[in-house]
């Protein structure tokens, strides 16, 4: 509620029950293609916001108002053509790129049109013809569907086994599948223009993430597109507590349940990456499961030393390795002391010249979140690590701390010692979960 201040609160009494009903009606009015009170509301507060210069706010506002205008004129004009009319339908299409196959469907429900939704996939993952991969599709949708199902599904392509298979499944069975007549084919038009400009959109702002592993698969020279990636990060600040982070993405996105933590053995002779990697990667494997690729945050010295490991131990897996280059804007440029830019560089095992990220936004995406999620993730363990070390110490000496007490200060320990050292007794109390003798106490020891 506090964190994203997306709700107007009326449970904890931020807004009045009758002008949250007011809001609740105005969204309401344009679900039933009846927004022109609300669109005058909305800018009405976009103009306020431009006279008091919150242009940024005025700016996302205007933003929404077009895409709310766009919506309203479509679902105006389809609801008077279904105006009187009981009918609960979906109207579904799809668009066939170069690599790509995307779907759009609209809802009507009692008559109104409730908008539409869109999804693409990847050609070369439909294990038959595309027309027989979108009917399997369609019919998952509604067997896993939790939402009103239509009376019937409008498709715009011949197919004989979508009818009969919903019959096959009781919630199902009352299904009809039919053609578009005169009153739907306006509306399967705009469905077939939405699939279409919607793959449009996303290839011109590379944001597919097919992309991005597509073109990877095509540098490392795979069979196949590769899915799923791991990055992995070494924290080893002032040589103690050494962590590594794994991270996880599959089909572009991060699978945060499959990230991991290793705490690493502190060596005497100080540290050594080939070492600890060679640690993280031995205990790695013994869960199985590898990756289709390793990305290693680090040049070709990095790169090297983990495909060393993995020969070592007869994996065979590619490794890429993100380093960033600095690099000049002009060639007169290069007495300054500053670099105008840098630029993230894809290292290749093999391949003589890395390759730029800049050349391909979706895969640039993926990996360099891959990277900052894996300094993020290493960082906070190794900074858990030291401020336990650190404490362990101090709380040793603290009067009345036993095992299940230091545990749980421990585990609520999120400050260091200069700053707990400030806090108040009670302060301390409350954000350790401790008495206020113990809290008394530590201070003692601080102090």
């Amino acid at each position: 509620l506090y964190q994203i201040k997306q709700c107007s609160a009326p449970c904890v009494g931020e807004i009045t029950d009758a002008s949250y009903r007011e809001d609740l009606n105005l969204a309401l009015s344009f679900i039933k293609g009846k927004g022109t009170k609300g669109l005058k509301v909305l800018k009405s507060y976009m103009e306020e916001h431009a006279e008091n210069e919150e242009f940024e706010a005025a700016a996302i506002l205007r933003d929404h108002i077009e895409t709310l205008q766009n919506f309203l004129s479509i679902s105006q004009q389809q609801n008077a053509e279904f105006a009187g009319k009981d009918i609960n339908a979906d109207v579904i299409a799809y668009f066939e790129g170069e690599e790509e196959v995307d779907l759009a469907l609209y809802s009507i429900r009692k008559g109104i049109l409730l908008g539409h939704k869109n999804f693409h996939f990847l050609r070369s993952d439909f294990l038959e013809e595309v027309k027989e991969s979108i009917r399997d599709f369609i019919f998952q949708y509604y067997d896993d569907s939790g939402d009103t199902l239509p009376d019937k599904v409008i498709i715009d392509f011949e197919d004989e086994l979508l009818g009969p298979a919903f019959k096959e499944v009781e919630d199902l069975k009352k299904m009809k599948v039919t053609h578009p007549s005169k009153t739907f084919r306006s509306l399967m038009d705009l469905a077939v223009d939405q699939a279409r400009e919607h793959q449009n959109v996303r290839k011109v702002n590379q944001d597919s993430v097919y992309l991005g592993l597509n073109k990877l698969k095509d540098l490392l020279g795979l069979k196949e597109r590769p899915v799923k990636l791991e990055c992995y990060d070494i924290a080893i600040f002032q040589g103690s507590s050494p962590t590594a982070a794994q991270i996880v993405f599959e089909e572009g996105k991060p699978n945060k349940k499959k990230y991991r933590h290793y705490k690493l053995a502190e060596r005497p002779e100080g540290n050594n990456d080939f070492i600890m990697m060679e640690e993280v990667i031995s205990r790695r494997i013994k869960h199985g499961g590898l990756p289709d690729v390793f990305i290693v945050d680090g040049g070709k010295g990095q790169v090297s030393a983990f495909t060393k490991i993995l020969d070592e131990m007869n994996i065979d897996i590619p490794v890429c390795g993100l380093a960033k280059s600095k690099v000049i804007a002009k060639k007169d440029q290069f007495k300054l002391q500053k670099v105008s830019k840098t630029e993230e560089r894809l290292i290749i095992q093999g391949r003589a010249n890395p390759y730029y990220l800049s050349k391909n936004k979706s895969l640039y995406q993926i990996l360099t979140q891959m990277r900052d999620e894996a300094h993020r993730f290493s960082r906070r363990l190794h900074h858990k690590g030291e401020s336990e070390k650190l404490f362990s110490s101090w709380l040793d000496q603290v009067e009345g701390v036993g095992p299940k007490t230091k545990e749980k200060i421990l585990k609520n320990l999120d400050v260091d010692a200069a700053k707990l050292k400030k806090m108040t007794k009670q302060s301390i109390s409350k954000h350790l979960d401790v008495s206020l003798k113990i809290a008394e106490n530590i201070l003692k020891v601080l102090v």
